[in-house]
Parts: C-alpha cells; sequence; structure tokens
C-alpha cells in the first residue's frame, strides 16, 4: 500500500548532519523534505549566507530533486523528491532586507532560537521569551512571507511568539518541524498543549520526531511512545495539523557507525545540557532501514497515510507564496 504514495518528513536529512546533502541511495517513498542548510552555531549573517548558498548547490547535485519555493511547485511533483530549505536559528543583527535576501535564495522556513538565548528569544536550554528584537523578526519574517518554526524554542518564547501573533493579527505561518508533547514525555524539546492549541489556532502544523529521548523513557517502545504523542497531539489540535517530523537521516546505517557518529554529535552538543541525548537516538529499524523509514513506520505502527504525507502538504500549500 505504501507505494502507492510518497511521504513527507518535515525534519529529513539526506546526510550525516555536516556532511554533503547528497543521498548515497535514493530515499525510498520520500516525496518531501524539509532540511536544514545552515549549522545551528553559525551566527553571521554573511557566513550563515555562503553556507545556504553551499548547501543548496549541493543538494541540487541530487538527480530528480526539485527546490520547493512556492505552491505551484509543490503542486508539479511528481517523481522528484522535493527539497523544502529552512534554518534552525535565526543569524544575528537580521532585517527586513537581510530576511528577504534569504528568501530570494531559497529559504522558506526559519526559527528563533536553537538551544540557548539570543537576541530573538531563547531555545529549549533557557527559560526566557521572544525580545523587542525578536517582535522585529516576527514582524519581517511576516512580510517576507516566510514559516515560523517554533522547534527549539523554549516554552515561553513560543508563547510569547503565538501571543504576539494574534495581537497583531499577523497572516503568520507557523509550525513546529520536529517536536514531541511534553504532556506525553516531559523534555524541554518537546511543546506544552498551550503552545500546540496556540499552533492549531492559527493552522499550524507539528511533526512528530522519531528521536527516542524526545519520545519517552529509556528502555521505553520507541514506536508505542510515538503513538501515544501523535494521539495526544490529535486530541488536542485535529489529526489534519499533525505529521512526521523524523530528525532522521534517509539512509541506511549499520549500528555500530550511527553509534560512532552519536559520540561525536554528543561532544558538539555539550553532554551536560538538558537534550538528555542517549543511544540509540533513533529506533534500530529506523537506523539500519533509514532509506525506507516510511516502509518501517508502516510495518511497526501501521499506515495514515494523512500523518505519513497530507497534512505537511496541505501546510505548505496554505503557508506558500502562489509564485
Amino acid at each position: 500500500m505504501l507505494d502507492l504514495i510518497r511521504c513527507a518528513d518535515s525534519l529529513a536529512f539526506l546526510a550525516e548532519p555536516g556532511m554533503r546533502p547528497i543521498f548515497a541511495t535514493r530515499p525510498k517513498n520520500l516525496q518531501l523534505a524539509h532540511l536544514t542548510t545552515v549549522k545551528p552555531f553559525i551566527n553571521d549573517f554573511a557566513e550563515a549566507v555562503a553556507a545556504h548558498k553551499e548547501f543548496v548547490f549541493q543538494a541540487h547535485l541530487n538527480q530528480a530533486v526539485r527546490a520547493i519555493l512556492t505552491r505551484d511547485d509543490l503542486d508539479a511533483l511528481s517523481n522528484d523528491i522535493g527539497l523544502l530549505f529552512g534554518m534552525q536559528h535565526a543569524p544575528a543583527r537580521m532585517t527586513l532586507n537581510r530576511m528577504q535576501i534569504l528568501k530570494e535564495l531559497g529559504l522558506r522556513v526559519i526559527s528563533i532560537a536553537y538551544a540557548g538565548r539570543n537576541e530573538y528569544g531563547c531555545g529549549y536550554e533557557d527559560d526566557g521569551g521572544l525580545t523587542p528584537q525578536g517582535q522585529d523578526l516576527i514582524v519581517d519574517v511576516t512580510e517576507s512571507g516566510v514559516i515560523i518554526d517554533l522547534s527549539h524554542a523554549s516554552h515561553q518564547t513560543a508563547i510569547d511568539t503565538l501571543d504576539f501573533i494574534r495581537r497583531e493579527q499577523f497572516q503568520t505561518h507557523v509550525m513546529a518541524s520536529h517536536s514531541g508533547c511534553n504532556s506525553v514525555f516531559p523534555h524541554p524539546r518537546n511543546l506544552h498543549d498551550d503552545v500546540l492549541r496556540g499552533i492549531a489556532e492559527l493552522h499550524g502544523y507539528v511533526g512528530i520526531p522519531l528521536i527516542t529521548f524526545l519520545l519517552g523513557k529509556d528502555g521505553s517502545n520507541p514506536y508505542v511512545e510515538f503513538v501515544r504523542h501523535v494521539r495526544h497531539a490529535q486530541i488536542v489540535m485535529g489529526l489534519d495539523k499533525i505529521g512526521i517530523g523524523s530528525d532522521c537521516l534517509h539512509q541506511d546505517r549499520t549500528i555500530g557507525a550511527a553509534a560512532g557518529y552519536f559520540e561525536k554529535m554528543l561532544q558538539m552538543l555539550k553532554p551536560d545540557s538538558k537534550l538528555g541525548a542517549r543511544f540509540p537516538d533513533r529506533p534500530e529499524r529506523i537506523i539500519e532501514q533509514g532509506n525506507d523509514l516510511f516502509g518501517v513506520l508502516e510495518e511497526e505502527i501501521g499506515y495514515n497515510r494523512a500523518v505519513l504525507s497530507e497534512n505537511f502538504m496541505k501546510f505548505l500549500r496554505r503557508s506558500l507564496p502562489v509564485e
């Protein structure tokens, strides 16, 4: 059944983070992938632009891929894999002109903060809220027609962002590309119900990840926990506003290779952070059969066309510019 419809992932990787975004084998059933183009530790605007341009160039070295810039691009997908380019943080000293430069370069999604505090607000490692510069960023993002991603934002920054958008009656498009539900498993990267409801009220979208330490405690079944997050988000938001934001690599790896890479990433992400990372950081079948990630999910939890594909597509059709 699965190969009758190809699927969407609101936070995916074509290659290991930090490596060239070129897939060794074409990911099976993947039709749409939201990709991070710039490492979250690059704050200088010029450096971020250069990194973004290089990432986009390399991504297009893959055969049968198409940049998703407008609704028409989305509707024109056939056998291509659609690539939606985003950043998981905002570079320093953003202005409307800089936001529009990024949009002209193909950026369609941007986050406020990645981990700690910056000039706009706070990531999950800090409890602070949106700043006046953060409000200015939202104004510029809204005017540019770019999507705001609340994954990684602190709870207060996320709430402040939603409140500001509602208060100003902006037509801002909001999603959380790869976040679980805090009521199911308390974790600073997971969203509280008031944030889930706020995103739903703005006709947004939430992608549920497949990261084990975001889904449940050590030793729990990640597939069972994933379903619990989906069901809770469905109750709070409605089934039509949730999907998969796997945060996973759509390529096969050995467990040994994945463990070695995990240790390198752990050092980069600070072992004493609030992330609570542990290995295996993805379900083991997803590590070994990442090239067929959606096929694994179909076997493990059953097939749901809306969650696997339609909802993220529908959100983008509401959010992307017409041309």
